[in-house]
């Protein structure tokens, strides 16, 4: 269950609401709400998430996720329920499951996700939860959940009472490590019955891991929290029967990708599988089908051909053939996209150049956006901190109060309330922060990566022009807003604060007054501090809906883009490719090929043609019918993402889609990661130690791959020597090579405390920070590193991964390159340069990364494979 940001507000409020322990004169609210069954609690959880963030109910999107859900839960254990699914209208990258066949997934889930398989194997792991009845065992702790919530059964209706009862809703939906574990196995066994590939259920984790680091929780979070880290969570899933990659597994995942038009990824199996079986007649026409259906005829025609060969009964041979046959015939510019015309070289050059530059500008602009936010979020930390200081205080003043007490016993409902809503406050404005940040990455690396296509497009169709100049002016407005939206966010903040700051007099004027006398408090009295502090709660719910307006600017930004950027994507495909999208459109968005070809042959573009499906599914209308109020030529305006039922929030999702599967179409870009830098050499730490036989013996074990024979002799040595800075060292170097960051680092600090004067020392805990995770760390011992040796370029090389791993590419670009210009010409080191602008969309640059490391290793087909696909 992926509920990291609400957790923590859910912990906070079950603290900071025992206030309510004053006011149990109330009759509980498991006494009002009689959850019977499953399906009462999972029907009551449905409504306060409604209540609190809202559904994105366009049907094709919704239709989409509830089939995908319901194909995997028929596959399940538990078959006699219906299952509902929802995508839950937040940023957060949340799923969870609910009693009763209820599972929500958030749209920043949705928009996390790389593949439709990770989105399956989240969606596939809560199905497990329902499956195996977690939540249901966990339905006898609401009274505990109840207690807390009993203070909110008023008839305020505001928005801060429904984050707090949604937050504590949550906190009960918490499963223990077995729970997961078992719901990890049952996942991926659902997943991949149902035609999925499981392995990306572990790419997921790896995603949700980097979102929100197991290392990062706060303390009351660790005190509630009995979940599996995530890396012990992946290391069970690699041994799972459904992540095997045995012929018969690749070639079940083969066939379930290409069940789903994903005819790239399934021939990359159908490969793999051959590579194990080289005679297995399913993989060789399996692969040959994926061929045909990519277009490759001349490779497909030698695969049915060698089947034949040896096998001239083979019927799926043979109609293979035939279809091959068929399907030349038809090729060429008669099959065109419909609308296809030419653009000129000279306008595609001109084109590419004004996205580039447009780039470059919001490049300029995100520099002191990100400066900012990081000012804001400092300070944002600071005020939740704040808050966890004053709760004892708070909660002792609480005690105090007598139920009897009315008049003070309402001051605290509110009060209580407040603190609710202003911890979920501080997050929301972080996260506004984030996505605005967010955004304009995903804006330049857009404008960089069509830039690149455009100048290389030998062809491409007659709306790329329009396409290419909309996306140029989508980032161009977010150049000049990005400040203002910052600006309005701060000013949210400094709203919250003030009122958190009121109410906490209001709580030390309530705590006075006990002191005073312990009567009940006078009416007078109670109603200033009662009115002053239900102003507060006006004025932070005032602060949610302006941030909300700020959110909601956000999302119609990216989505503008996101319209544009497929429009233009989608333009400059071959007409096999645009067969394959359309199937796929219409197998997940139920939007059928004729129609969307219709509407391309009167000049929409794809994402147009997607967006009139999304809004003419809203009015109940048919599509091309619907599209007849729109003018081809100018495509859709701005301001139709918000016609009739549909938000900025659903189309930007849906677009994003429709994106992932522009580029499944095209060639995804091969799956490569940043390497890590090298330990530094067993024996640099023996340079101020020669001579010492059991060190020698030690380094001579690490460097055969012996960890074991390295730790028998350093231990021996312990017995008659004292420790060294190179005996830690070389303990710490064995550690790691049996996968044990943690010990590593204990005996490297400790080698630190000899000597912490070397180079290779203060590298080698950066790697082990490293590998931990903990990037902010290893990049203070790296900095600690430059300066004791500035000439040496691995340190920075070790830089740049570090800022890499934390997103922080520009720095990451930076420090590699130090490298290369201290004398690091290291293959890893080309490849991870290389990566770093592919991510940055400097797809150019990142091309000639590649060459150059193809120059060095000719023989590697990954790197052969990286610039084969920026090639085409």
């Amino acid at each position: 269950m992926y509920i990291a940001q609400i957790k923590r507000i859910a912990v906070v409020l079950i603290a900071a609401l025992s206030l309510a322990a004053a006011t149990a004169a109330r009759a509980s609210l498991l006494d009002k709400i009689q959850w019977k069954t499953e399906k009462h609690y999972g029907n009551a959880t449905v409504q306060q998430i409604g209540q609190y963030y809202g559904y994105i109910e366009d049907a094709p999107l919704s239709d989409y996720v509830n089939r995908m859900g319901r194909s995997i839960a028929s596959v399940g254990h538990r078959t006699d329920i219906n299952y509902e699914f929802f995508i839950v209208d937040t940023d957060e990258v949340n799923a969870f499951a609910a009693p009763g066949g209820f599972v929500f997934i958030s749209r920043g889930m949705l928009e996390e996700a790389e593949s439709e398989d990770e989105i399956a194997g989240v969606i596939g792991h809560e199905v497990a939860h329902i499956s195996a009845k977690h939540g249901a065992k966990r339905i006898k702790k609401l009274p505990f959940i109840l207690v807390g919530m009993g203070i909110l059964a008023s008839n305020t209706d505001d928005r801060t009472t429904r984050i707090a009862e949604y937050a504590l809703s949550l906190a009960q939906l918490h499963y223990s490590r077995e729970d997961e574990y078992e719901a990890d196995k049952l996942g991926a066994a659902y997943s991949r019955d149902a035609g999925y590939d499981a392995r990306s259920l572990a790419t997921m984790f790896q995603k949700l891991e980097k979102e929100n680091p197991s290392g990062n929780l706060s303390k009351l979070e660790v005190a509630l929290s009995s979940h599996p880290k995530t890396t012990g969570r992946i290391n069970s899933l690699s041994a799972n029967p459904a992540l095997a990659e045995t012929p018969e597994e690749r070639i079940y995942r083969a066939m379930g990708y290409a069940a789903r038009h994903y005819y790239r990824e399934a021939s990359g199996e159908f490969r793999a599988a051959l590579s194990l079986a080289p005679s297995d007649a399913r993989a060789l026409n399996g692969l040959a089908s994926a061929l045909t259906e990519l277009g490759e005829f001349d490779e497909a025609e030698r695969r049915y051909q060698d089947i034949l060969a040896n096998d001239p009964e083979d019927a799926a041979a043979a109609h293979g053939l035939e279809r091959i046959e068929e399907l030349r015939g038809s090729a060429g510019a008669a099959r065109r996209s419909p609308g296809f015309a030419s653009l000129p070289a000279d306008e595609r050059h001109s084109l590419s150049s004004a996205l580039t530059s447009a780039a470059d500008e919001l490049d300029k602009a995100a520099g002191p956006a990100a400066y900012n936010f990081k000012a804001l979020a400092s300070r944002l930390d600071d005020m939740q901190e704040a808050f966890y200081r004053d709760l004892s205080s708070f909660r002792t003043t609480a005690d105090k109060v007598r139920s009897n007490d009315r008049g003070r016993s309402a001051i605290l409902e509110q009060a209580s309330n407040f603190f609710g809503g202003y911890l979920a406050a501080l997050d929301y404005y972080k996260q506004t922060g984030r996505r605005l940040l967010e955004a304009a990455d995903e804006m330049k690396v857009n404008a960089r990566i069509a830039a690149y296509k455009l100048s290389r497009a030998e062809e491409s169709g007659a709306n790329a022009a329009q396409a290419a100049r909309e996306l140029e002016r989508a980032i161009l407005r977010m150049v000049s807003d990005s400040d203002f939206f910052l600006s309005r966010v701060v000013e949210t903040a400094e709203i919250a604060q003030k009122g958190y700051e009121t109410t906490s007099a209001t709580m030390r004027e309530l705590d006075f007054s006990l002191f005073a006398s312990e009567e009940p408090i006078d009416s007078f009295t109670g109603s200033i501090l009662f009115n002053r502090t239900v102003d507060q709660l006006d004025s932070l719910d005032k602060s949610f809906s302006s941030t909300e307006k700020i959110s909601e600017s956000i999302d119609r930004s990216v989505a503008g883009m996101r319209r544009a950027s497929a429009n233009l994507n989608a333009a400059m495909m071959s007409e096999s490719e645009t067969d394959i999208l359309l199937r796929q459109v219409e197998r997940r968005f139920g939007m059928k090929a004729e129609t969307m070809r219709s509407l391309l042959g009167k000049g929409f573009g794809a994402a147009d043609a997607v967006l009139i499906h999304n809004m003419a599914a809203s009015a109940s209308q048919d599509p091309v019918e619907f599209a007849y109020g729109f003018n081809p030529v100018k495509g859709l305006r701005e301001d139709d993402f918000f016609s009739g039922e549909t938000k900025a929030s659903g189309n930007a999702l849906l677009l994003k889609l429709l994106e992932d599967d522009i580029k499944a179409a095209t060639g995804r870009f091969p799956s490569a990661h940043i390497s890590p830098e090298p330990d530094p050499s067993p024996r640099s730490f023996l340079e101020n130690e020669s001579g010492d036989e059991a060190l020698e013996s030690a380094a001579a074990a690490l460097e055969a791959g012996e960890p074991d024979k390295a730790v028998e002799a350093i231990s021996e040595r312990g017995k008659k020597l004292p420790a060294t800075m190179a005996s830690h060292a070389l303990l710490a170097a064995a550690h790691k090579m049996r996968d044990d960051s943690d010990s590593a680092v204990v005996e490297l600090k400790r080698a630190l405390n000899k000597r912490s004067d070397i180079f290779e020392l203060r590298l080698a805990l950066g790697n082990a920070f490293a590998d931990l995770e903990r990037y902010d760390d290893a990049l203070n011992e790296y900095g600690a590193a430059s300066a004791l040796a500035p000439d040496r370029p691995e340190s920075f090389s070790a830089k740049g991964r570090a800022f890499a791993m934390k997103g922080d590419l520009p720095r990451a670009s930076e420090n590699f390159k130090m490298a290369q210009s201290l004398g690091d010409s290291r293959l890893e080191t080309i490849v991870n340069l290389g990566l770093v602008y592919y991510r940055e969309g400097r797809l150019a640059d990142a091309l000639a990364m590649f060459e150059s490391a193809l120059e060095l290793d000719p023989t590697n087909e990954s790197l052969a494979g990286m610039a084969a696909a920026l090639k085409k």
